[in-house]
């Protein structure tokens, strides 16, 4: 229960360092996911607002609507929280363009039965802001219903191909599921799409690792970062070459956290 001080310590890295930290938005910084619970998966409102105020959650809710949806990394890696769209004809060149109040707004809610029985339909807008935050990969092709609900989709190989090439890029980097492996990554799609997960023992309930990504130039010699997560976590460092990647290397840096809580009661 500590997500106000988490974010707390990121907006003062930003201030500090504005060039050099990035903060992408996805499914939890949302409306409709902040006011949720906490056992429901959500939990930042009441947590807020036991703590703080009304006008702190106001400003939270300001800042997140804020946030970009996408990124484009030394023009090889595309990141996003969720992952890639239903309809086939979006491409980078359309994500660049969107109009801010197209996506500077919390995701769509599902359309009720009776609206969708009448012909409405979401805009284009409003499903690639929608996907961006929770689509998920599947194993096969083209795009398919998700278990997460009847409006979320899944998208497969021949998507995640077809996007990274008609951008000019290599690899798509995304979070939102934790990796069915029970590692903090998971490569996917033939090397082009990458999981990666940051939280270990996600929600107090799972056991997965959790792992991020240190890119470097390509030509710089590779590095161990475990020590960088400190005595609380047990962690090791990977140098992933299965991508396609060429103007970057990246190290993929495993941790499991399930330590902190004694090391910090």
């Amino acid at each position: 229960r500590n997500a106000c001080e988490i974010w707390f310590l990121i907006i003062a890295f930003k201030l500090a360092h504005p060039r050099s930290v990035y903060v992408l938005r996805g499914n939890h910084e949302n409306e409709q996911m902040i006011s949720r619970p906490f056992k429901m998966g959500g939990g930042f409102s009441e947590e807020c607002l036991s703590k703080y105020s009304q006008g702190v959650l106001a400003a939270f809710q300001r800042m997140f609507k804020l946030l970009p949806i996408f990124a484009v990394l030394e023009e090889e890696i595309f990141i996003v929280h969720g992952g890639l769209f239903r309809n086939p004809a979006v491409n980078l060149e359309m994500l660049r363009s969107l109009p801010k109040a197209t996506w500077q707004r919390n995701y769509p809610n599902p359309l009720t039965k009776e609206a969708t029985a009448r012909g409405e339909k979401w805009s284009e807008e409003e499903e690639i802001l929608f996907d961006a935050q929770w689509a998920d990969p599947h194993y096969g092709s083209g795009s398919r219903p998700s278990s997460r609900g009847r409006v979320a989709v899944t998208f497969g190989e021949d998507v995640t191909h077809r996007f990274l090439d008609s951008a000019g890029l290599k690899l798509c980097l995304r979070s939102h599921r934790v990796p069915q492996t029970g590692s903090g990554y998971e490569l996917e799609h033939g090397g082009r799409l990458l999981t990666l997960f940051s939280a270990s023992r996600y929600g107090g309930v799972l056991s997965n690792r959790g792992a991020v990504a240190v890119m470097r130039s390509a030509d710089e010699a590779a590095q161990d970062f475990s020590e960088l997560l400190g005595p609380t976590s047990s962690s090791s460092t990977k140098v992933i070459h299965s991508t396609p990647l060429q103007k970057l290397q990246m190290s993929l840096v495993e941790h499991d956290v399930s330590t902190l809580n004694a090391a910090t009661d």
